[in-house]
């Protein structure tokens, strides 16, 4: 059985995430909805969440800042025009509005097969220009994060994830690293953008502290990022819990219903 980390050992122990129970309310919406599609289509491979919602540092209309991963490694060579996976895709995006319960998702994407992965990491190490890989790893060039799109694809497999392919990524990329006499090197610069991102610095400024125990070496990051900790990091939901969810959908609906009649155009 995986370990389900709850949001007291968020804040205590891991000391990287702090997530209020409201926030854990809709996340735990968008976690269901992936592993619904993630049975059907595997292909759909993960949820990688950032931002304020993670920090603990949201307000009233702070939206979710999510990353979807997929595998192309996986996408069937033929199939009908629904069935193919950027419609897919398209539709799970659409099904994790509708589990957002009314919560604004900024949503980006990212292909985590093994041969984008392995181009990045060469790309990396040879701090080449990243241009073409702004059409390759499909997350949105209007991101401002600090951080080049590069650095985002490969920091992102480490965000407060769920998924089993984001360990098997993460392994992936430890496993190619350790291979590279630069290894350590590009690993930093992993880490680094994952402070930057994860700080929150670029956006707002808050008090919450940034973290400074990201594993500095491979050896280190292997002990860090392979556990199952974060695997289930939202404990699963009750019938009354999902009750709760479903009542507080109609309700946002019946506001919006309410509001139309009351104002219409």
């Amino acid at each position: 059985m995986m370990e389900v980390v709850t949001p007291h050992r968020l804040d205590t122990e891991h000391k990287r995430f702090s997530i209020h129970p409201e926030s854990m309310f809709f996340m735990n919406g968008l976690r269901a909805a992936f592993m619904k599609f993630n049975r059907q289509y595997p292909y759909i491979s993960g949820l990688g969440f950032f931002g304020s919602r993670t920090r603990g540092q949201e307000h009233e209309k702070s939206d979710i800042d999510l990353i979807i991963f997929s595998d192309s490694s996986k996408f069937p060579k033929r199939t009908k025009p629904l069935e193919d996976p950027y419609f897919i895709i398209e539709t799970f995006k659409g099904r994790l509005i509708q589990a957002g319960n009314g919560i604004r998702i900024h949503m980006a994407e990212d292909d985590i097969s093994e041969r984008t992965t392995e181009r990045c990491i060469k790309e990396l190490a040879a701090s080449r220009p990243r241009r073409i890989f702004d059409r390759i790893v499909g997350i949105d060039p209007k991101t401002n994060l600090g951080v080049s799109l590069l650095e985002l694809s490969l920091a992102s497999r480490f965000f407060l994830a769920v998924g089993d392919d984001i360990y098997r990524s993460r392994k992936f990329i430890l496993d190619k690293l350790k291979t590279m006499p630069d290894g350590d090197r590009c690993w930093k610069i992993i880490m680094d953008a994952l402070a930057k991102i994860e700080s929150g610095s670029r956006r707002k400024k808050g008090n919450h502290r940034q973290y400074q125990e990201y594993p500095q070496t491979i050896e280190e990051a292997e002990r860090y990022f392979l556990i199952r900790s974060y695997q289930e990091f939202l404990p699963a939901e009750s019938d009354e819990q999902q009750l709760a969810r479903d009542s507080s959908l109609r309700e946002r609906i019946g506001w919006l219903i309410n509001g139309l009649l009351l104002n219409p155009r």
